[in-house]
């Protein structure tokens, strides 16, 4: 497993412009979809994704962060982009940068090397998820999208956007480019009106979400099924916040259709059916359950919390549990409380983690037992004899989801 990067985010576009430039400006060759927002990006990237693939584009995909390969960050034509690509477009990008008085960050190269490899790959069109913000985002070079996404907001890196929420959405607005059309996910009132104002500058038409729209018929962790406008869908993906981001993307593809794009009923049912984003309520075991969920911020624990009580009412879970110290770490831990039998934790590879220790002191403070593991496995062999048979639920951190989920998946541990 390569080692996950540390992420120093530098916002600007003057680097990655500069770096694009010398590499021809490949980002000129396609057109877009750019995805904002706090949580849900990747998941609606990947539902558009599959789905524009079904109707027959040559798509590419651009997420982050990836998990375990570098690889699951850029796809295109239905598969990653393989290792020998992969260090062939590194290669071009990194001597395309030599020189720069200014040198690009490891993002900066990496989304540089997307577009470069979705040109090469002759994609149609690219769905693109923003790194962190959007209007100083290395992704935000792109030209005018076709459709800008903007998903589920809430207060976050306030040391790269802002320190209130109408900043932060502000930073987020800075994606809206002129003549696109505007998916927005409602919210506070404030930040919708940074939005349709941007909208407004930009001649851009907002297109606002109504959770209406879907009527959920059978939910479990294996998927859900759900009307959409009358229509009958099925997603692999469990939670009820993952309906609301299948009808974002619905109407993303209603602003495509009416800009010409053809996407028949048929795709848009097969994609929302295929798409798979791993670490989200994701049931890597059935008999006994082990779940993953890469629950990062308060507002994926309260989506979380929200299928914990869906999926085991009444029932008590091994948390398996690792944070950043830069989290809301504590309210995060008391939506977990009443549904928490004990909790191991442990601290995840990432230089901003919260220690081990310090985390298990704060759980016991609030009444639970909290047991330290010294790295994953530790943890994951503790948390199933703690449970006896019964569930258990690894979240916290993305940087812990990939290598819990790969000690799971190898069968390294039973």
């Amino acid at each position: 497993m390569k080692k996950k990067r540390q992420t120093v985010f530098r916002l600007g576009l003057e680097r990655v412009r500069e770096l694009c430039r010398r590499l021809g400006d490949p980002q000129n060759s396609m057109h877009f979809v750019h995805v904002a927002g706090t949580n849900g990006k990747g998941s609606a990237s990947v539902m558009l994704y599959e789905v524009l693939t079904g109707a027959g584009y040559v798509t590419g995909l651009y997420t982050s962060p990836f998990l375990v390969r570098e690889n699951e960050e850029i796809r295109a034509a239905g598969r990653e982009i393989t290792d020998g690509e992969l260090a062939a477009m590194r290669k071009i990008v990194r001597e395309a940068a030599q020189g720069m008085e200014d040198p690009p960050t490891d993002f900066e190269e990496t989304t540089a090397l997307a577009f470069l490899y979705f040109r090469e790959m002759g994609c149609d069109i690219a769905v693109v998820e923003v790194g962190l913000g959007g209007s100083g985002d290395a992704t935000n070079v792109i030209p005018a999208p076709e459709v800008c996404m903007i998903m589920n907001m809430a207060l976050e890196h306030t040391n790269y956007l802002g320190n209130t929420i109408r900043e932060i959405a502000s930073v987020k607005a800075g994606i809206i480019k002129e003549g696109c059309d505007v998916v927005l996910y409602p919210g506070d009132r404030e930040v919708m009106q940074v939005f349709l104002d941007a909208c407004e500058r930009e001649h851009a038409k907002a297109h606002l979400m109504d959770v209406r729209e879907a009527e959920i018929l059978r939910a479990d962790l294996t998927g859900t099924d759900f009307l959409l406008r009358g229509r009958e869908m099925h997603i692999n993906l469990p939670g009820r916040h993952q309906v609301r981001n299948a009808v974002m993307v619905s109407i993303a593809v209603d602003c495509l259709r009416d800009r010409g794009w053809e996407i028949s009923e048929e795709a848009v049912r097969e994609g929302l059916a295929n798409a798979v984003w791993p670490a989200r309520m994701e049931l890597l075991r059935d008999d006994p359950v082990f779940l993953l969920d890469g629950a990062h911020n308060l507002q994926c624990m309260q989506a979380l919390e929200e299928g914990l009580s869906d999926f085991f009412p009444g029932k008590k879970i091994v948390f398996i549990f690792g944070i950043l110290a830069d989290k809301a770490v504590d309210p995060m831990i008391d939506l977990l409380i009443p549904h928490a039998a004990q909790f191991v934790c442990f601290t995840p590879e990432n230089m901003r983690a919260l220690p081990v220790d310090a985390l298990a002191e704060r759980i016991r403070g609030k009444g639970v037992p909290a047991y330290i593991a010294r790295d994953p496995k530790e943890a994951v062999m503790l948390a199933q004899e703690l449970a006896d048979g019964g569930p258990v639920c690894a979240c916290g951190s993305l940087y812990m989801a990939g290598p819990i989920r790969e000690i799971i998946l190898s069968s390294g541990v039973r």
